[in-house]
Parts: structure tokens; sequence; C-alpha cells
């Protein structure tokens, strides 16, 4: 407890750098006036789709919470951390309930959303109040959309990325979706579709360029909402 102011800021921005702790995230509008801010951050090297088996199964009864059991469980939270992705807890649901501990508050899960998501309630304030806790994935880097393509197509049995997508392809893909995970699957997908039907055995920017035109001429695209385009060089 001596100790306590001194290494207090640091546990409230744990893992993040100074820019993540001042930035602007998902869902801080949500609690106006809070009492406490905190910014906590970890950096993964792993695609998203892989990251997030290990955060759906958190919870009391379930995977736990990646942290330090014992102190959770002095407050009898019934906290037992797993080391593996199990696969009954893959399933989260609307309306799931969490018990922290056998007389503890009860989390309910309101929804799970897009990253757009706080934008459209912001003007809903009863149904804002019942959300308690946010958690936000960032858009990938460059680099890690290119490790996240070929990681799928990996798994997918597929070729080496560059046998089946062009640097200059890819640089348009993250051009167009600005590194969202899910923009960059859906678009891969079409693109990887028009190809076949052209013949072609990679894709090419100028597949790229006609599928993001095609889909959004039927209104398929944005799927995560509007980007601002040309990050990548």
């Amino acid at each position: 407890m001596v100790t306590y102011l001194k290494w207090r800021p640091w546990c409230i921005s744990w893992g993040a750098t100074d820019d993540e702790a001042k930035r602007e995230l998902p869902g801080d509008g949500l609690v106006v006036d809070p009492d406490l801010i905190t910014t906590r951050a970890m950096a993964i090297a792993a695609p998203p789709d892989a990251v997030w088996p290990w955060l759906v199964q958190m919870g009391p009864g379930r995977g736990g919470v990646y942290t330090y059991d014992w102190i959770e469980n002095l407050l009898g939270l019934g906290v037992d951390s797993v080391d593996a992705v199990i696969p009954e807890y893959q399933h989260l649901a609307v309306g799931d309930a969490q018990h922290l501990g056998d007389s503890g508050p009860v989390i309910t899960i309101v929804v799970l959303a897009q990253d757009n998501f706080p934008n459209k309630i912001a003007r809903k304030e009863a149904f804002r109040s019942r959300i308690a806790v946010i958690s936000n994935l960032d858009p990938l880097s460059f680099e890690d959309m290119e490790g996240m393509i070929a990681h799928r197509i990996e798994t997918a049995g597929g070729a080496a990325l560059s046998d089946l997508i062009s640097g200059r392809a890819l640089i348009e893909i993250y051009n167009i979706t600005q590194g969202i995970p899910r923009d960059v699957c859906v678009l891969c997908d079409a693109a990887f579709v028009n190809a076949f039907v052209r013949a072609e055995r990679s894709i090419t920017p100028e597949i790229v360029a006609q599928t993001h035109a095609e889909m959004r001429k039927g209104k398929a695209w944005p799927i995560s909402g509007d980007r601002k385009k040309g990050v990548a060089k």
C-alpha cells in the first residue's frame, strides 16, 4: 500500500503505449464522465482468427481470464484459467450469462458487433447503460495483413502467398480495406472467385479493383464502414 501511488499509473496503462493510452477507442463514449479510465494492451504475433478463440472462451466457469487466478479467487470469482483452446467454450451468444462467483453479479452478453457499433448506439441511452465492457481489435498493419492472408491460405492447403496474390495486389487490398480483418477476408474471397472466372492463376491489382467496384455496385461494400484510401505504397 505504501508504494501504491508509484505503480498505479503503470497498472492503469499496462502494456499500452502512450499513444494507445491517449487514443480514442470504440466504446469510450458509452460511459459519460467515468470515475476511472484504463487502457491495457497486448501485442500478439498472430492473426485475429487465431486470437479470437482465446477471447471468446474467456470468463468465470469457462476459460478464465489469463491473469493471476489466485488474486481473482481471493474475491471468490471462481476463476481457473486454461492454457488451450477449449472447443465447448467457442460459442458465445446474445443472452449468455457469466456468473462472477457464487454470490457476485451476473454479466450478460448484450451484443456481438462490428467496429462501427458504438456510433450506431450513440443516441440510445437506455441501451448504452447496459454495456459494461467493450473489447476492441485494432485494424491490422500491412505486414500483419500479409501474415493473416498467408496463414489462411496455408490453412486451406494453398500455395505460397506470392504465387497467388501479387505484391501490388496486396497493396490494393490494404488500401481498400485499411486492414480491417473482416473486410480483408471478404474482398480476398471475392477476388479469388473473379480470378477463377477469368482463368487467372493469381490475383492482380486489376482483379482487386474490379472486384471492389462490383461489390460497391451491388451494395455489398463497405462491409465495416467507409475507409479512407491510400496508406500502403
